[in-house]
């Protein structure tokens, strides 16, 4: 936990318990959306911070890999033929090879994984564990660029920077909710939260999309998503 000003950051586990601590009023759940594979429990950076005997440092970044590969994989109903702790070598090394992870922190300041080529890093791993989906980045500029891709029900690569509690982090985002107030004779507020794996917990927890700040993405498109929208943009190009 960490503190700003005067008001206490906390993991959020239930947005609706969230949502009324900040709104001031009693608030309930009115719609969840989670992307199908991306189920509890998730893999955390405690889990694997000593996989095969090594000590992992600054491994945020290869824990939301495995937990989108393993995600994808149930999606896609695909068997990967390894346990977690095997992918997590697995991708590792594969970003030890390229220079995009480095298992340091030089200073609290150098080391773990490199933002800029995370889209190449995720379609290295795919391609090794026989998966197909394509990667596309994005710079979000509002909160709806981050739930357009989630409404498709596609998994987020999402980078942090800065962010109140996770300060510059990488996560998984599975999926998004709206809180609604309950409160008798009151306008109906709402607040919009993303449903994460944020690798330090292995059950889903939530991020208030007022809170996230500055951060970038990269959608997650699986294959079959990705040839239905192309049969569905020539059907329109045709005019059928």
């Amino acid at each position: 936990m960490e503190i700003r000003g005067k008001r206490k950051i906390r993991v959020i586990d239930d947005p609706a318990a969230d949502a009324a601590e900040k709104l001031g009023v009693p608030c309930r759940i009115r719609k969840i959306r989670t992307v199908p594979g991306a189920v509890a429990p998730f893999c955390t950076t405690g889990q694997l911070e000593h996989a095969d005997g090594r000590t992992y440092l600054r491994h945020c970044g290869p824990v939301a890999v495995t937990n989108a590969l393993l995600a994808l994989a149930r999606r896609e109903d695909v068997t990967v033929g390894a346990s977690p702790e095997e992918i997590f070598r697995t991708v590792t090394e594969i970003g030890r090879r390229r220079g995009i992870y480095w298992n340091m922190n030089l200073f609290r300041i150098f080391g773990g994984t490199n933002d800029l080529r995370a889209g190449e890093y995720l379609r290295t791993c795919f391609r090794t564990f026989g998966l197909a989906a394509g990667v596309r980045f994005c710079q979000p500029l509002s909160g709806d660029d981050l739930l357009h891709p989630v409404r498709k029900e596609h998994l987020l690569y999402l980078e942090l920077w800065h962010h109140p509690l996770y300060g510059s982090h990488h996560l998984i985002c599975c999926g998004a909710c709206e809180t609604v107030s309950i409160a008798a004779r009151q306008k109906v507020r709402r607040k919009q939260y993303l449903a994460v794996a944020d690798g330090w917990s292995e059950n889903m927890r939530y991020l208030d999309l007022s809170e996230i700040g500055r951060c970038r993405f990269f959608e997650i498109c699986p294959e079959n998503d990705r040839q239905h929208g192309e049969r569905r943009n020539a059907a329109e190009d045709s005019g059928v």
